[in-house]
């Protein structure tokens, strides 16, 4: 389907620009707000597998699972701050 492809490369550049705030060191949006897309984008990725979007299905797993990594790396930030 070429719905797939078109939805698949759009998370892929969303994937990509998430890099660059997993690796900044201390630039971190807000924890809860993370934390909620990231539970979010799963549960986009599970309507995705169930429609058989195999790729789709994939690249929401990894955006999702970055936005999982950005909250820990706020919930970290937060710790250290107090």
């Amino acid at each position: 389907m070429w719905q797939d492809w078109v939805i698949m490369s759009a998370q892929w550049v969303f994937a990509v620009t998430l890099l660059m705030i997993i690796l900044h060191k201390d630039q971190k949006p807000p924890f809860l707000s993370s934390l909620i897309t990231s539970f979010g984008i799963y549960a986009i990725a599970f309507a995705f597998a169930t429609l058989g979007l195999w790729l789709s299905s994939l690249s929401a797993i990894v955006t999702a699972t970055e936005w999982a990594i950005i909250a820990y790396q706020r919930y970290r930030l937060n710790q250290s701050d107090d």
